[in-house]
């Protein structure tokens, strides 16, 4: 019984050792997350010193950034700030998978997925989608100018302009030539769209998504 007792508590002491460093090291590269956050921030703050006004103060001390009493003088007093406050970077993953959740919610309204879907990475990649999908619809049918018509119908859902779509789906097709690993995803129709946003359930995702693909074929990172 002793034996067994000592190899017990060796293993639970490699156990509780082997713990304490995992600790260290996600701590660590939470740290280091947690800086490179607010590094960009503070980079995007000095590019825009030439736009800084009264009403960025605040941002500006979020950040560290103490301006003197006599040099805000210098600075604008009127119009809207261009430095927000800054936020750390497990509130700002809470926010924003906060603002998806409707998308994900069977309780959520149409209205509500909608707005949600905006927020998402993928959104353009959705909308250069639906595009494609109602322009090949219109061409199908023989309908002219099967474009313009496709972005008038794509824009008028989605409740932006067919300018828009044009611009979202020039990008997408730009960063698909610049980046192999661009999402590509398959055409949707407005009706698997409007499917979607009624029920929640999305079966243009079931039916075309393949899962075991690289997960750099879904990468929104360098997205317009």
């Amino acid at each position: 019984m002793s034996n067994l007792f000592k190899e017990i508590f060796g293993v639970a002491t490699l156990v509780g050792r082997a713990l304490v460093v995992l600790q260290k090291q996600i701590t660590s590269t939470v740290e280091q997350a947690e800086e490179q956050h607010r590094q960009r921030a503070l980079l995007s703050a000095h590019r825009l010193k030439n736009s800084w006004k009264k009403s960025d103060l605040p941002g500006l001390r979020s950040l560290g950034i103490i301006i003197e009493a006599e040099d805000q003088r210098k600075i604008g007093s009127r119009g809207r700030p261009v430095v927000q406050p800054h936020t750390p970077l497990c509130a700002t993953i809470i926010n924003r998978l906060s603002a998806v959740q409707p998308l994900f919610d069977p309780a959520s309204s149409p209205h509500q997925r909608k707005q949600a879907l905006k927020l998402w990475p993928w959104w353009p990649h959705f909308v250069e989608a639906l595009y494609r999908g109602e322009r090949d619809r219109a061409k199908a049918r023989c309908v002219a100018h099967a474009s313009d018509y496709a972005e008038e119908l794509v824009g008028a859902e989605l409740n932006i302009s067919a300018s828009q779509v044009h611009s979202i789906c020039g990008k997408i097709r730009r960063l698909r030539k610049e980046w192999d690993g661009a999402a590509n995803f398959p055409a949707m129709t407005l009706d698997d769209f409007k499917d979607w946003m009624t029920t929640g359930e999305n079966s243009w995702a079931e039916r075309y998504l393949r899962y075991d693909q690289p997960l750099t074929a879904l990468n929104p990172s360098k997205n317009p």
